[in-house]
């Protein structure tokens, strides 16, 4: 399986996985106002973008614009700190602070890196989605150490 398909696959997987864990959170009544499912939702959109930037990122590296190379590294390491934060966030596990302090440093440096090239829409919706999954992760933060 080449790289164009295992990306579109990831992304089948987790749109269908955001599904079921919105799902499951109206089935259990929790607010939509509330910070760890607002988190979970930021990070799955950012994981996404991400994954759209890397794949726009590898193609530009293939047309020998070398200078993506960083972009696309960062979005791969970026998109996986989201995958932990979405499911730990989900799920209100006991490390969500420790993971959305994590999430929100990646995703500051991964905008951060993305924000070089503000001509391409695809990295574009990247450095927004990490500005959003950054601000959401602090404000579980917030609410995870208000509760301690």
């Amino acid at each position: 399986m080449n790289r164009r398909n295992l990306s579109v696959a990831a992304m089948v997987c987790l749109l269908s996985l955001a599904g079921a864990w919105g799902a499951f959170a109206q089935e259990k009544g929790q607010d939509a106002a509330d910070p760890k499912m607002d988190c979970s939702k930021a990070s799955s959109e950012c994981l996404l973008a991400c994954l759209k930037c890397h794949k726009t990122c590898m193609e530009m590296i293939a047309k020998g614009e070398k200078n993506y190379h960083q972009c696309a590294s960062a979005c791969l390491d970026c998109s996986e700190f989201c995958r932990i934060c979405q499911t730990i966030c989900a799920r209100g596990g006991p490390m969500m602070g420790i993971c959305c302090e994590a999430c929100a440093k990646a995703c500051d440096m991964c905008g951060e890196v993305c924000a070089k090239f503000p001509n391409d829409p695809d990295i574009a919706i990247c450095v927004k989605e990490c500005k959003e999954c950054a601000a959401s992760c602090r404000m579980c933060i917030k609410m995870d150490s208000a509760t301690k």
